[in-house]
């Protein structure tokens, strides 16, 4: 376990910052956190200008994003529906995560749509 934590820091470390931004996505990460891991690779200043470009869309930080938050919602219910249609154990209980996930992002959407209201995964 140890040396799987060490090899995934270092291919952080082999990673674009766009590389990272990615995978920030598809595990959620806020922007806050996305600058505290990219922190001692940007000046202030390049802070200061990925905060506003992680904001505005048709950047390539907001692209990058946008691509790994989506390609995990993707995986995510792909899984759970391939796992549900499976039938055998578990079948139900993927069922019901899946359910749950589309109903959370309709609630979400809904949120943001009405009150503009952008909601921390």
């Amino acid at each position: 376990m140890k040396s799987e934590i060490t090899n995934q820091a270092a291919n952080i470390s082999e990673m674009s910052n766009l590389q990272v931004i990615e995978e920030c996505g598809r595990l959620k990460f806020s922007i806050a956190q996305i600058v505290a891991l990219l922190r001692y690779r940007l000046t202030v200043q390049e802070k200061n200008q990925l905060i506003i470009n992680l904001k505005t869309p048709c950047t390539a930080e907001y692209e990058a994003y946008e691509t790994g938050y989506v390609q995990a919602d993707f995986e995510l219910q792909r899984a759970l529906h391939t796992q549900a249609m499976a039938g055998g154990k578990g079948a139900k209980d993927a069922l019901d995560g899946l359910n749950e996930e589309q109903r959370r992002q309709v609630i979400n959407k809904a949120l943001a749509d009405k009150f503009g209201l952008e909601i921390e995964e």
